[in-house]
C-alpha cells in the first residue's frame, strides 16, 4: 500500500512516522478533531465516543473518495474511533488493510478499556467477513518492551518510529519478489500482527529474538521475511539450508511456518515477521 489514512491522534502520528520511512512512498491522509490543510479533514469536536458513530461528521464521503489504490487505515481506540466504521464503509474493502493501535491495557481507565474491546472486536469480524482486506494489531505494550533506547522525553516518537519501520519493511516485502519464494497464507487468514528480529548466522537458531508486537491464539500462520546483505547471499555456503532447517524448527502444533529470502542493501541482516489467524483474538 502507499497511501495511509490515521484516524485519530495516535494513528495520524503512527502514519507520520511511516511515511518519515519512505517519502517518496507514501502519501498520508489525516482525519482527526481540530486539523486543517492539505490531505486533511477535520471532525467536528463532540464529547463522546458514540458521537462521532451517530452525529453528523461533515462530508468525509468526498474526501475519501479521492483516495485511490491500496491503503492503509489506521486508528485505534480514542474518542474519534467511534468514527471508524463509518469510514471504513466509503473505502472499496478488497483495497483497505486496517491497522489497530492496541492501547497498554495496565494504564488505561476503564472507559478506554471498554472502547478497545468494542473497537478491536469490531474489526476483527470486519475481517473475518470480508469487510477489509486484512486487520493488523500492534500493541503499544509489546512496543514498549521491545523497543529500544526510550527515554520520557522521546517515548511517544521512539514507540512509533520503531513500529512504523517494522510496518514499512513488511509492507516492501510483500511488494517485492524474493530470491527465495515461500508458500502463501490461506484466505482465512485475516487477523494479523507484525514482528522483527535480528539475525545472527552464526547461530543454529538464526533468528535470535521475535519481538511480536501483539500476542496472538488459536491457529497461526507465521512467515519470516528473511533480509539478506547483497554480500552475504553471494558468499555464504549453505545459508539456504540454515534458514529453512531454522524455519521447519520452529514449526508447532496449531502454528505452521514458512519464509521468503530478499537481498538488500542494509549492512546488517534482519528478519521482519507477519503472522496470521483466522481466530478472533480475545486478549486485545
Amino acid at each position: 500500500m502507499d497511501k495511509i489514512i490515521g484516524l485519530g491522534t495516535a494513528a495520524c502520528n503512527l502514519a507520520k512516522a511511516i511515511e518519515k520511512q519512505a517519502p517518496n512512498i507514501y502519501e498520508i491522509y489525516q482525519v482527526d478533531k481540530g486539523i486543517s490543510g492539505e490531505s486533511t479533514f477535520g471532525l467536528p469536536d463532540y464529547p463522546e465516543w458514540d458521537d462521532y458513530d451517530q452525529k453528523d461528521l461533515g462530508d468525509y464521503t468526498s474526501f475519501l473518495q479521492n483516495i485511490k489504490g491500496e491503503k492503509l487505515f489506521i486508528t485505534s481506540c480514542g474518542t474519534v474511533s467511534g468514527a471508524s466504521l463509518r469510514l471504513l464503509r466509503d473505502l472499496d474493502p478488497e483495497n483497505t488493510t486496517v491497522l489497530y493501535i492496541a492501547p497498554d491495557d495496565s494504564i488505561i481507565n476503564d472507559s478506554t478499556r471498554a472502547r478497545n474491546k468494542v473497537v478491536s472486536g469490531v474489526l476483527q469480524e470486519y475481517a473475518r467477513s470480508g469487510a477489509v482486506k486484512e486487520l493488523i494489531i500492534l500493541d503499544n505494550r509489546m512496543a514498549d518492551a521491545y523497543c529500544p533506547n526510550l527515554t520520557i522525553s522521546n517515548y511517544l516518537d521512539g514507540l512509533n518510529e520503531y513500529m512504523a519501520s517494522i510496518v514499512h519493511w513488511s509492507n516492501i516485502f510483500e511488494h517485492t519478489t524474493p530470491i527465495v519464494e515461500g508458500t502463501g497464507w490461506s484466505k482465512f487468514c485475516k487477523i494479523s500482527t507484525l514482528g522483527i528480529s535480528e539475525v545472527s548466522l552464526e547461530d543454529e537458531k538464526i533468528v535470535t529474538k521475535e519481538c511480536m508486537l501483539s500476542e496472538q491464539e488459536g491457529n497461526i500462520e507465521k512467515h519470516y521475511f528473511f533480509a539478506i546483505p547483497e554480500d552475504i547471499l553471494d558468499e555464504r555456503a549453505g545459508l539456504h539450508r540454515q534458514i529453512k532447517d531454522f524455519t521447519r524448527s520452529a514449526q508447532a502444533p496449531g502454528l505452521s511456518t514458512t519464509f521468503s529470502v530478499y537481498s538488500t542493501k542494509q549492512d546488517r541482516a534482519f528478519c521482519i515477521i507477519v503472522q496470521k489467524s483466522r481466530d478472533i483474538q480475545k486478549n486485545t
